[in-house]
């Protein structure tokens, strides 16, 4: 499954309007990047989807210099707990 760029997000699907998973984010001043949105198809689920999405955030905000801060509760769960990111 390929993972596309999208409006400050990352998603699988035909369209980010209507993707089978997707992770969102903002961009807030002082190089913040608040992940506020994790959702992954229940028939894609316990496939690693929601991890792969997350670490495009993580490489795209490693790339332009970010901060992340996770606002979802996955990615608040995931970040706290990998310590790889």
């Amino acid at each position: 499954m390929e993972i596309k760029a999208g409006n400050n997000c990352f998603y699988i699907g035909e369209n980010p309007n209507n993707p089978v998973a997707l992770i969102t984010f903002k961009l807030e001043e002082n190089d913040k990047l608040l992940i506020d949105y994790t959702f992954v198809d229940p028939s894609l689920r316990g496939q690693g989807i929601a991890e792969k999405l997350l670490n495009e955030v993580i490489d795209y905000a490693k790339i332009n210099n970010k901060i992340i801060m996770p606002l979802c509760s996955y990615a608040k769960y995931m970040m706290k707990n990998n310590k790889n990111n």
